[in-house]
């Protein structure tokens, strides 16, 4: 019989020792990340660099890495017997990147998939979960420099939520890029504004859609969902008589107000039950720029509040992605090329 190979009890009993004191999320300094490359056709500086020929393996230093495994994982034993299951011997880590201005702000509200906040870091610092490597776990009991990437509980719940949707997003028809181009490009280039309607936009969220047919129609219609943040959508108790809207306000909003118009008097109003119908008309103008000439039409929206968004909701509604809104300068810089966070 073939004696199967194990490694030695010592490694073993000191990688188990230190295991219990890792977590997702916990950083350490001075890792590598490797991806295969062609290097006859680099497509970053870092395997351009390398001049070499051919299939193979480029290798990035990190000031920081993030692991990124669920802490249920990282406590498992590194090793057992097969008939025992063989053990959890690996972990997955990310490289850690800083980001400045408009992606700092974006990638921080969640709009940017690919990062994920580590603000018990530094504020500015993110995981770029594009950039995934496996390590053994005995790597991270000799680690040097560990910390707590996330700083706080909720941070630490951000985190987790950022890397499950980054593995769980929906796919989307390839019609929907389509459909909200143009939307997309207006939360672009006003979201950071220091205009009102840059000032609205900082508090929405998310946008998710809620699917009115079938993902598989000939036709596929579609409602945008706009989460807004509580203090700007006040809640409207269901169970009270809610004041009168003022008649004058109705038959202004019948005459078919620009986007600038509803943001200038959303601005002004601090009466709830006005606020409330307002972010119901922004959200359905916002929707409105979509295009109506392909698969995926946009019939209408919807504006409420992140405190009364019911979590069946959230399961049947997948999060429209905000990749788009730091495309541009995305590409502007590789992903390799990015600040490493530093002390």
């Amino acid at each position: 019989m073939t004696e199967i190979w194990q490694p030695s009890e010592e490694v073993v009993a000191a990688t188990d020792a230190t295991k219990k004191l890792w977590q997702q999320g916990h950083v350490f300094e001075q890792g590598d990340t490797v991806w295969i490359a062609d290097r006859d056709r680099p497509l970053t500086s870092t395997t351009a660099e390398l001049s070499a020929t051919g299939l193979g393996v480029t290798r990035a230093r990190d000031a920081f890495l993030v692991v990124v495994s669920q802490t249920c994982d990282i406590v498992r034993a590194c090793w057992q017997p097969p008939e025992a299951g063989g053990g959890r011997p690996f972990v997955q880590v990310c490289s850690v990147v800083r980001l400045d201005g408009d992606e700092q702000t974006r990638a921080a509200k969640g709009w940017t998939p690919r990062y994920a906040h580590l603000p018990g870091l530094a504020p500015n610092a993110f995981a770029d979960l594009d950039r995934f490597a496996t390590l053994e776990k005995a790597v991270l009991s000799a680690a040097n420099g560990k910390g707590d990437g996330c700083g706080s509980d909720e941070a630490r719940l951000r985190f987790a939520q950022a890397v499950a949707d980054y593995f769980g997003r929906f796919a989307f028809p390839d019609q929907m890029e389509k459909a909200v181009t143009v939307l997309r490009r207006r939360f672009r280039d006003k979201h950071d504004g220091q205009r009102n309607e840059g000032a609205l936009m900082r508090n929405v969220n998310e946008i998710r859609v809620r699917p009115v047919s079938t993902w598989d129609a000939d036709q596929i219609e579609i409602e945008l969902i706009f989460l807004i943040e509580p203090s700007s959508l006040p809640s409207l108790d269901q169970c009270a008589s809610h004041p009168v809207l003022d008649p004058t306000l109705r038959e202004w909003a019948d005459k078919s107000p620009k986007i600038e118009e509803i943001v200038t008097r959303l601005t002004k109003t601090g009466l709830p039950e006005e606020r409330n119908y307002l972010w119901q008309l922004l959200a359905g103008e916002w929707a409105k720029l979509a295009d109506r000439a392909g698969r995926v039409q946009v019939v209408g929206a919807e504006a409420i509040s992140t405190m009364e968004y019911p979590i069946l909701r959230m399961c049947n509604e997948p999060k429209l992605s905000f990749d788009h809104i730091s495309f541009d300068s995305l590409n502007r810089t590789a992903s390799h090329q990015r600040r490493p966070v530093t002390r």
